[in-house]
């Protein structure tokens, strides 16, 4: 809402020539509103003094322009509303962060039925610091005339703090011991005048200040050391005389914080104190033992210093909220950085975004412990990332000493191991396949073996059947050259010679069947499969004089002996076994007459079903009972056994079917045992 810029009085009159002379006046002009304080326009000079345009400033209220606090600037605006103040002095902000001292001239007017804040103000900023000079210097120079060092400093903080405007401080002067003294303190709640501060002792705000001979400015989280006041701002400023460190002046708790002109102030004042100070020290020291000292010191320092700015590590060191205090030349090499520029930057400020998490637990170890050393991830002032191996250790209450080596080179290594590694896993996963792919060519091989002893099984369970079917057919024969082939006889001819070819056929079904490859695991009967399998080469075993005995007791086909796996497996481990023990048997009948047996016990003990396969065979010799099953071996002469029988048994009982196999010798021959998961609905996919 504007009120002049648009050409009309706030009664609502016209007066085109007021808007121009608002707008065109030298003088700076504004607005505002005092409920909201937004400005609600101001003319182009002040426009040019905060550096916005129109639009830009009538955006913003006086809150946003002022450095006072928002309390003390609403106070003031209250007191122009009740007529009891139309001057007033404060500090704005322009656009660029300049701050300006200005003279306000305000007055109240009524647009609308509300009040508004009219203002005619100017820049006195240089006035002001010229006016300010001329009191530092006058002031200062008198306090010099004061008979004892109480009243000198006293005078010298009273003519600061009163420039500056805030509540505490104190001045002091390095004696030639090193030790701050402070003749005169303005710190009400201690009760104190004077106090003194070894160097040894110097730490926080000052300490800092000291050390490294400028003004340092705390407006938030004042550094404090140990047992002294806290206060909610801080300035410090060292009083140095062409590199002799004199003195110190502290002031703290003004009411806005500490600013821009603050420090141009006591900038000035120590400029202005620094001579005086040293004609001063000069009158009240041995000037030759004063300045050996300094030197000395001056030597310590510098020679430390030179160690630590020429080490071939980058030194870090920084306070508790990670602003960088000091590096040495190293660091600025490696980062990339001017001194300059990363003493006003903190340790986070070198961490790249996804390196943040690792960076921050390191952190964390650090306040925990008071020593950390990891390796972390830098950038570059260029943007290039790269590693650093940080040793950090606790210097003192507010201090941290970090060396850093770099480590790029090192993770790069630990990255290509890393490569490596997965490489060599890849090998290993195409070996382990390759390794895979032999046993199945080896299982295939067994099969094939398998499959000619059953093609043996399948030629004495058709010899007998087709035999008999022969003798039916010349038995027609001889029938019919008889005439005594009549419809009755050749009825019955027909249907028993049909049935043999029946039996014949379904004979057929069952081989094909039992070498089937499975597609799927299924909950199958260990009973059932094993008499399936039996009643297959029951004739074979039998025309080699073997018998073989199933023994399951109440685990009958259907009571409960449920395996979960491949049923065409569980059978070609079974008929290894049971060829294994026919070919021990034959071995042992060469030699004696008695009949073979071979001995099939079920039985399902606790979760597991359990298959022993025993005969009366020559056994296994005991140097061999730990080499069967190893692919290869075999005890049978040349040309007889391929060795990998008992090894494809053992590889799918124990690593296809999740069990365990295993051989030893009884008073009789050999007994294989194998012990399977018993399995139950709930594990069929």
């Amino acid at each position: 809402m504007t009120f002049l810029n648009s050409g009309r009085t706030p009664s609502g009159g016209s007066a085109p020539d007021y808007g121009q002379i608002f707008r065109h006046a030298n003088a700076c002009m504004l607005t505002f509103d005092p409920e909201t304080t937004r400005i609600t326009d101001a003319n182009e000079a002040a426009c040019r003094l905060y550096g916005y345009s129109f639009e830009e400033l009538t955006s913003r209220r006086i809150l946003d322009l002022t450095t006072s606090k928002p309390e003390r600037t609403l106070r003031l605006v209250e007191q122009v509303l009740k007529n009891r103040v139309d001057t007033v002095t404060t500090c704005h902000r322009d656009s660029s962060g300049r701050l300006h001292h200005l003279e306000f001239h305000s007055s109240v007017f009524i647009a609308d039925g509300k009040p508004y804040v009219f203002n005619i103000f100017h820049d006195i900023t240089e006035k002001t610091l010229s006016e300010i000079d001329n009191r530092l210097h006058a002031g200062l120079m008198n306090s010099f005339l004061m008979n004892d060092e109480s009243g000198i400093f006293s005078g010298i903080l009273e003519v600061i703090r009163k420039e500056i405007k805030c509540l505490h401080g104190f001045a002091g002067y390095i004696d030639i011991d090193g030790t701050l003294v402070c003749p005169s303190l303005v710190f009400p709640e201690t009760g104190k005048t004077s106090a003194s501060f070894p160097r040894e002792t110097w730490s926080g705000i000052w300490g800092e200040a000291l050390s490294k001979r400028r003004i340092v400015v705390e407006n938030e989280n004042v550094s404090i050391p140990e047992g002294h006041i806290g206060f909610s701002n801080c300035i410090a400023a060292p009083v140095v005389h062409k590199n002799l460190l004199l003195g110190e002046i502290v002031l703290a708790e003004k009411e806005d914080g500490f600013n821009e002109l603050d420090v141009k102030i006591l900038n000035k004042a120590v400029m202005l104190l620094a001579p005086a100070l040293k004609g001063w020290l000069d009158a009240k020291f041995f000037h030759k033992e004063l300045m050996q000292r300094q030197r000395a010191l001056e030597y310590s320092e510098n020679k430390y210093r030179t160690y630590v700015n020429n080490a071939p590590l980058s030194i870090f060191i920084s306070d508790n909220n990670g602003r960088i205090i000091e590096v040495n030349k190293e660091a600025c090499r490696v980062t990339g950085y001017r001194e300059k520029e990363l003493l006003s930057m903190t340790v986070a400020d070198l961490w790249p975004a996804d390196a943040m998490e690792n960076a921050r637990k390191a952190e964390e170890i650090l306040f925990e412990q008071g020593i950390v050393s990891d390796t972390l991830e830098f950038m570059r002032k260029n943007k290039e990332t790269f590693f650093m191996r940080i040793s950090v250790l606790k210097l003192a209450e507010d201090r941290y000493i970090g060396f850093c080596q770099d480590a790029t080179a090192t993770v790069q290594l630990e990255n290509e191991l890393i490569k490596m590694n997965a490489s060599l896993k890849k090998q290993v996963r195409t070996e382990v396949e390759a390794r895979r792919r032999h046993e199945q060519i080896i299982q295939e091989q067994k099969k094939l073996a398998d499959m000619g002893q059953m093609i043996n099984a399948i030629a004495h369970q058709w010899r007998q059947p087709i035999n008999a079917l022969g003798l039916y057919v010349q038995d027609a024969y001889e029938f019919w050259k008889r005439g005594l082939a009549d419809d009755e006889y050749m009825k019955a001819f027909s249907e028993t010679s049909m049935g043999i070819i029946r039996h014949i056929s379904s004979t057929i079904d069952d081989f094909r069947l039992f070498f089937a490859p499975d597609k799927k695991k299924i909950l199958y009967d260990a009973v059932k499969e094993i008499s399936e399998l039996c009643r297959l080469i029951e004739v074979q075993f039998a025309a080699k004089h073997i018998d073989i005995n199933i023994n399951s007791g109440k685990y009958s086909a259907g009571g409960g002996a449920f395996v979960y796996g491949y049923a065409g497996e569980f059978r070609q481990a079974v008929i290894n076994i049971i060829y294994n023990a026919a070919d021990a048997i034959e071995s042992a009948v060469l030699l004696s007459d008695k009949r073979g047996e071979i001995n099939i016990d079920i039985c399902c003990p606790e979760d597991s079903v359990c298959i022993t396969v025993s005969d009366n065979g020559t056994g296994i010799p005991d140097k061999y009972l730990l080499k069967i099953f190893e692919p290869y071996f075999t005890t049978k002469e040349e040309g007889k056994g391929t060795g990998i029988g008992l090894y494809m048994t053992k590889l799918l009982i124990e690593q296809h079917m999740g069990g365990k196999i295993t051989a030893s010798n009884t008073e009789n021959g050999a007994c294989f045992t194998i012990i399977l998961p018993k399995g139950g609905a709930c594990d069929e996919e």
